[in-house]
């Protein structure tokens, strides 16, 4: 049976379909909420609470076949809320950002390697690592981000561009 046919029977309550779904779902949607979380137990935690509200929301979900997409979004939400919630959280995020390679390329032309991009991102803040992750990796927009992180849209923007700027120049540096 297809993801379209489990979600709709997802629709109508059944507990089995939701257990499949949730299972085929889980190594797609996981590594961009740990990569938020950073702790294991948290992001299982995050993940069950977001398919919880998902399936309470499966109504509002009008195509089946973007379920992923949708559900994705909603655990990614639910991650960033716990990280609202602990404002003193420290954030390790895994800079394996192939976006942010190909940005850095684009400007210096040399060979950047994913290694170089992960010592860079660590010298950057915990909000500014999270901006770039959920830009680069999730594909939000710099209002999204702004929405999900209660700040200002200007301030989204600036922190990216500073922090993409000082990534850069980290690398010209060791290049």
């Amino acid at each position: 049976m297809d993801l379209r046919h489990i979600v709709d029977a997802c629709r109508n309550g059944d507990k089995n379909a939701q257990s499949t779904v949730y299972n085929k779902c889980w190594s797609i949607i996981y590594p961009s909420v740990y990569l938020i979380l950073r702790n294991k137990e948290e992001a299982e935690d995050a993940m069950q609470e977001g398919f919880i509200k998902g399936f309470k929301k499966l109504s509002d979900l009008k195509d089946s076949g973007k379920f992923i997409g949708w559900q994705k979004s909603i655990c990614v939400r639910e991650a960033l809320d716990r990280v609202r919630k602990k404002k003193n959280i420290l954030l390790t995020l895994s800079p394996v950002v192939d976006s942010a390679l190909v940005e850095v390329e684009y400007d210096h032309q040399k060979d950047v390697t994913i290694d170089m991009i992960r010592t860079g991102l660590k010298t950057l803040s915990e909000g500014a690592q999270l901006i770039i992750q959920l830009h680069l990796m999730e594909g939000m927009t710099h209002i999204e981000i702004a929405e999900q992180l209660g700040i200002e849209h200007a301030a989204c923007r600036t922190q990216y561009s500073r922090a993409l700027a000082k990534l850069r120049n980290n690398l010209t540096l060791t290049t």
